[in-house]
């Protein structure tokens, strides 16, 4: 394991002490898989984010119309922190 991969294990570890380390590894994959995790860039997915407000208008409790992901996303502060220093 590299020197990142290992201390990211062994702060799950820490901080979940029910899981086994064969898990944090496994879950640590998992996450940052190139394909399937989490976005190295920290990207919102709008259709996922439509489909996130759907549901909270469907089940959510009291009902509210909440079309207009914009209105919850600020692409100024993704664009901020990808800016070079």
């Amino acid at each position: 394991m590299c020197a990142t991969r290992d201390e990211a294990v062994g702060i799950l570890c820490k901080n979940a002490p029910q899981i086994s380390q064969d898990l944090a590894e496994h879950s640590y994959d998992e996450l940052l898989d190139p394909h399937d995790g989490f976005f190295r860039q920290g990207r919102i997915d709008m259709a996922g984010l439509k489909t996130v407000l759907e549901l909270r208008r469907r089940y959510g409790k009291p009902t509210k119309l909440r079309d207009d992901p914009i209105k919850y996303y600020d692409p100024s502060y993704h664009a901020a922190a990808m800016a070079p220093r």
